[in-house]
């Protein structure tokens, strides 16, 4: 997890912690103090948190941290800032799978002429495409 993230105001400093004693929350923003603290143990129950289940509390305070630059007032619905966290998370999550199953579509193209020759393979040309090449 990052130490500092930035929006386009305010710089914050990314804390753990171990539990927030008492409390149902796993994540919590402070505008004044510019932190964001993320629990290693979950709220109720006190167990161990995941790795995603960390991701999401994170990724929940930088949606928060963003609404609060932008003044939105979607920053008080936690719904939306919870759903809105969880749809970066899985963006980041495919993105994440991808590059590690296949090659990048840029790499192809810019650094692995090889494998952009082997996807061209793949894809059915057109009669047209097929008269032109021919000439």
């Amino acid at each position: 997890m990052a130490t500092k993230t930035k929006t386009s105001r305010m710089d914050f400093e990314i804390k753990a912690v171990k539990q927030f004693k008492g409390k149902p929350y796993i994540g919590q923003i402070d505008y004044s103090k510019k932190t964001i603290t993320i629990a290693l143990f979950g709220g109720i129950t006190g167990e161990r948190l995941t790795l995603t289940e960390m991701r999401q509390a994170y990724l929940h305070e930088v949606v928060h941290a963003v609404l609060h630059d932008m003044k939105h007032p979607l920053n008080n619905d936690e719904k939306f800032v919870d759903d809105f966290a969880k749809r970066l998370r899985w963006l980041a999550d495919a993105k994440n799978n991808r590059k590690a199953k296949e090659k990048n579509a840029a790499n192809l193209v810019t650094q692995r002429p090889e494998g952009l020759r082997k996807l061209r393979k793949k894809v059915p040309r057109s009669a047209g495409a097929k008269k032109v090449q021919a000439r």
